[in-house]
């Protein structure tokens, strides 16, 4: 009988791979948000310091995460695309008991042909025109339209870049 190995990570991921700044949680409250490899933590500031309320995992690394508002919503979501090429636009809501839920507005699979870039991917949003414009791969740039998010939709729609 050959020998097994069965591998697991023990420490969640302690170094900083991203960040970003916005009104997330609420269009009050002023969040920090950090990207640790595959997951991100949401922390409040206020004049006490800083108060982690929310810690989410990701399946995948996250290479890019940015924080955007566009003009018909009324608190920032979030946009983050992982190393295997997913992208996907997520949202804060506060539950009944204080908690806070993560809902996923948009995702999908932004994987194009083409070399993949030396570099980390380049990730800038134009929130005023609702474009999202990343460089994955050598010579490529991917535009993706985001005009139609609402805050008061519940379903998921599919990410699409073109």
């Amino acid at each position: 009988m050959a020998a097994m190995n069965y591998v697991v990570t023990v420490q969640r991921p302690t170094a900083v791979t991203g960040l970003t700044t916005g009104h997330f949680t609420s269009a009050n409250d002023f969040n920090l948000i950090i990207a640790k490899n595959t997951h991100f933590e949401i922390y409040i500031i206020n004049s006490e310091g800083l108060k982690l309320v929310k810690d989410v995992c990701v399946y995948g690394k996250i290479s890019a995460i940015k924080c955007f508002r566009l003009s018909n919503m009324n608190k920032d979501v979030l946009f983050i695309f992982t190393d295997k090429c997913h992208g996907m636009i997520l949202d804060c809501r506060k539950t009944s008991n204080d908690q806070y839920e993560i809902l996923t507005k948009c995702h999908g699979l932004l994987k194009d042909t083409g070399r993949q870039a030396v570099r980390q991917p380049l990730c800038t949003i134009d929130a005023k025109h609702g474009v999202i414009l990343l460089r994955i791969f050598e010579g490529v740039i991917k535009l993706i339209y985001i005009k139609e998010l609402s805050s008061k939709e519940s379903s998921s729609k599919n990410l699409e870049a073109y």
